[in-house]
């Protein structure tokens, strides 16, 4: 082989050797460069949350930390935690805690939620003022926000286990010891409150009450400041075989049943004469069985003649002992409950009454551990639920409010009625508000849903949506109705006489073709109880529900699927039951309802409003069961009027057929993620392909300025923030009525194109242009402004999320300088095989 066929090779294998090594140089450099980087920032975020620690030490071993804890740092001044949790989607957080066991700050570091969730949520609960902020284990209470309740519940699961990190990294882990049995008789006040603090749930403190009677059993008495009702503790002794010594603790609740209970001691002596007394595992569940307990059935347990195996077994009579005492405890706490509620049970049902109509008849359901609400009723024909809160507010001035709600089956308030606003005089010279100033507020809070409570509630300062001297009174009022309406809301969800799963399953049947659905809500439902989206966009599910009392009492449930079209395509009859109206009407029969529901299908609004409308009963309706069949039409109208309420803001196109326009858009078969926000105007649906190539938005328009023009558009925008490619998918015009001629196709599509390479700067000034110069298209100035609108939409949620998912890239400062490298190893090899070459030549 020549000399000349060798050196080339040879050259070119020292380059390469030079290369690597001068790549593993840049690499030994660079390397701890970027870790310098990630620690510096690393520090900065846990200085953050921590910002008077001096150094952080992380915590190697993390043995018995909460799930979602995979980084600690010990610092002088406290502890940071960096906490994995699952919001709308994963999020990463850091918490810090001071060495008092206080909660910080928190910072997000990592997350992948949608920009308006984070706009409802981040700032409610970082930065110095965050809602967490100062709190600690014993005080710790989730600050859940209304349309984002799983971004913000992901939030609370983090500092729940900071706080809980914190009490093995440098908190008192261990237990509390439970309390020694065998405690001599009476405990005292030191000793009980703390134990009736763990029986009621978010107790705020008990004040004593004094017992003037002759008591058998009672021996103290507590009542819960904030209302949820009372602790007694009760002493038995019981003689008649073995001495049986028996200390209970009891939270009677404002509903007058025993909402918990705690066996302080149940101690026996041996009788002498080989009594064994029962053991742990047959006492504590008699204990249990007393849980949910009130008068009527703790009677019923004393009056039983033989253990059933009700009472403790080989102790019926120490059973029947503390039951007894029960009894009496129990009873002295439902007889001080009638006196604790400002107004009677029966001014309240009149009132209550007057707020529904005519007819009205209620049952007490009220709830146990409520803070504020006394009493909840239900309305027996399903029209909703009558709250009554009461609120003592002493932060000024002793204000107590008594506050009756009427919330309809759509969760709003339908009526409220304001029963007292007491003021006491503060000593310093407040006034009062008057009645011209409280009536209005009290007027102002109908129709408002959670959303609009707590919006209220959130103010930091009065705008005059309170009442003006009173800002701190209106708060609480509104902390009461919060609670009541969330308590009526959750009762209202177990109204419905068929369970969700089941639905579901029948409305899979009504659609075919694996269909599955979203929830949606109505915005009233007199007769509506649930609404499903079919997620393909092939329509809506109706579940109603229809209680008709005028004659004999008629129960109706009914399922109906409602095309895009705005028909009911498919019709379920769940249930149609007629009680006995006690004076011989004979129900309808199975082959006289069916055929009406049969004829139902291919109904739209015209035709149900027109069957309504009938004066007289032609064989269209039930015969013999008019009433019930319009009390069905009713429903058939709300409901269906609903559906098209959503239909007209809904995707057109169904999103199979979408995705595939979408991939025909991008090209290069691209990875998509479904990033849709939650509350946008137009923007229907949003794509990020995860591959990097950018995103797809899908909008919808209707403008109904003149004629009604509907626009269906897709937007590709890159990661500059620019409209790539754009395709119309619908521009429909209908005819005005009055010679509207709408745009030709090339005008429409020529505007199209012109907005290709557009920012969303650019779309603004469309947006702002005070006369049409050319550029929107001619003749339909207002349906071009409402799709650049529509846009401009879409790409300030895509901008959000380009800087969203922009990370530091390394790689590109790496690959310059080994270019570099690469260059000034390529002059100097040229260099060199020059100077050999002019050297040969030479010689």
């Amino acid at each position: 082989m020549s000399k000349k066929t060798v050196m080339p090779v040879v050259v070119l294998g020292i380059i390469c050797i030079v290369i690597a090594a001068l790549m593993g140089v840049v690499n030994m450099f660079t390397a701890p460069l970027i870790e310098a980087e990630n620690n510096r920032k690393t520090n900065a975020a846990l200085l953050v949350v921590l910002p008077d620690a001096q150094r952080f030490d992380e915590i190697e071993d993390l043995t018995g930390y909460p799930d979602g804890v995979d980084k600690a740092y010990k610092a002088d001044c406290g502890y940071v935690f960096r906490v994995n949790v699952q919001g709308k989607e994963a999020m990463t957080v850091l918490c810090g805690v001071d060495n008092d066991g206080n909660f910080t700050k928190l910072e997000v570091i990592s997350e992948k939620e949608t920009p308006d969730y984070k706009k409802m949520v981040f700032p409610l609960v970082t930065g110095d003022n965050g809602k967490y902020n100062g709190m600690n284990a014993e005080t710790l209470t989730p600050e859940l926000v209304a349309g984002a309740t799983l971004t913000s519940g992901g939030i609370f699961d983090a500092v729940e286990a900071a706080l809980e990190a914190y009490a093995i990294a440098g908190g008192d882990s261990a237990p509390e010891e439970d309390p020694d049995p065998k405690e001599p008789f009476i405990k005292s006040d030191e000793e009980l409150v703390p134990l009736a603090m763990s029986l009621v749930s978010e107790a705020v403190g008990f004040d004593a009450v004094e017992l003037d009677g002759d008591y058998q059993n009672l021996v103290k008495l507590y009542r819960e400041k904030s209302g949820k009702g009372y602790v007694a503790y009760l002493l038995v002794v019981n003689e008649r075989y073995a001495r049986v010594e028996t200390e209970t603790l009891v939270h009677v609740g404002i509903n007058g049943k025993i909402n918990g209970i705690n066996r302080l001691v149940w101690k026996t002596s041996d009788a002498g004469w080989g009594y064994e007394p029962p053991t742990d595992d047959v006492v504590n569940p008699f204990y249990e069985s007393l849980k949910g307990a009130d008068l009527a059935k703790l009677e019923g347990m004393l009056a039983l003649e033989e253990n059933d195996g009700t009472l403790v077994t080989g102790a019926t009579t120490t059973s029947k002992a503390l039951v007894s005492a029960l009894i009496e405890g129990v009873g002295e706490v439902v007889e001080r409950l009638k006196t604790d509620l400002p107004s009677t049970e029966e001014e309240l049902l009149t009132i209550a009454g007057n707020m529904v109509g005519e007819g009205a008849a209620f049952t007490d359901v009220t709830p146990a551990d409520n803070k504020y609400v006394k009493k909840i009723y239900r309305e027996n024909s399903g029209k909703g639920y009558i709250v009554y809160t009461v609120v003592v507010n002493d932060r000024y001035a002793r204000v107590e409010t008594e506050t009756l709600i009427y919330v309809g089956t759509d969760g709003k308030i339908k009526d409220v009625s304001k029963l007292t606003w007491k003021t006491s005089d503060a000593g310093w010279g407040y006034e009062p508000p008057t009645d011209d100033v409280v009536n209005p507020f009290y007027e102002s809070l109908k129709g408002a849903d959670l959303a609009k409570l707590e919006g209220m509630l959130a103010l930091e300062e009065n705008d005059g949506t309170l009442v003006t001297g009173a800002t701190t009174t209106s708060k609480s009022l509104l902390t009461a109705l919060i609670e009541g309406v969330t308590v009526a809301k959750a009762l209202i969800s177990k109204d419905l006489p068929t369970p969700e799963d089941e639905l579901l399953v029948l409305a899979g049947n009504m659609v075919g073709n694996g269909a599955t659905f979203t929830e949606v809500s109505p915005s009233s439902s007199n007769y509506v109880k649930k609404l499903y989206r079919e997620d393909n966009g092939r329509g809506y599910i109706v579940y109603m529900v229809v209680i008709n009392e005028r004659y004999a009492r008629v129960e109706t449930e009914t399922l109906i699927y409602v095309g895009m079209d705005g028909r009911i395509k498919d019709i379920s009859k769940l249930t149609w039951k007629t009680s006995d109206a006690g004076w011989g009407y004979e129900p309808p029969t199975d082959d006289v309802v069916n055929p009406f529901y049969e004829s139902l299908k291919g109904a739209d609004l015209a035709k149900l409003e027109g069957m309504l409308a009938l004066e007289e009963n032609d064989g269209t309706l039930v015969t013999g069961a008019t009433t019930t069949s319009k009390s069905l039409l009713t429903a058939l109208v709300e409901g269906v009027g609903e559906a098209k309420k959503l239909i007209s803001m809904d995707m057109p196109t169904p999103e199979d057929e979408l995705l595939v326009l979408v991939g025909n858009l991008i090209g290069n078969n691209p990875d998509l993620e479904n990033v849709t926000p939650r509350d946008a105007e137009f923007v229907r649906r949003i794509y990020r392909d995860r591959n990097g190539s950018g995103y797809v938005v899908y909008t919808v328009v209707i403008n109904e300025r003149y004629g009604r023009v509907e626009s269906e558009t897709l937007i590709y925008v890159g990661n500059s923030g620019r409209i790539e490619k754009i395709a119309r998918l619908t521009w429909k015009t209908s005819d005005a009525g009055w010679g509207y001629e709408p745009p030709a196709d090339d005008l429409v599509a020529a505007f199209y194109d012109s907005l290709e390479g557009k920012s969303l700067e650019e779309l603004k000034g469309l947006i702002a242009l005070e006369e049409n110069d050319g550029t929107l298209v001619t003749g339909a100035t207002t349906t071009s402004k409402s799709l650049v609108t529509a846009i401009a939409e879409g790409l300030e949620y895509t901008d959000a999320l380009i800087e969203q998912y922009k990370e530091p890239d390394y790689t590109a400062r790496i690959v310059g300088i080994a270019a570099i490298a690469v260059a000034l190893i390529a002059s100097v090899s040229v260099a060199i095989i020059a100077k050999k070459k002019r050297g040969g030549i030479n010689g």
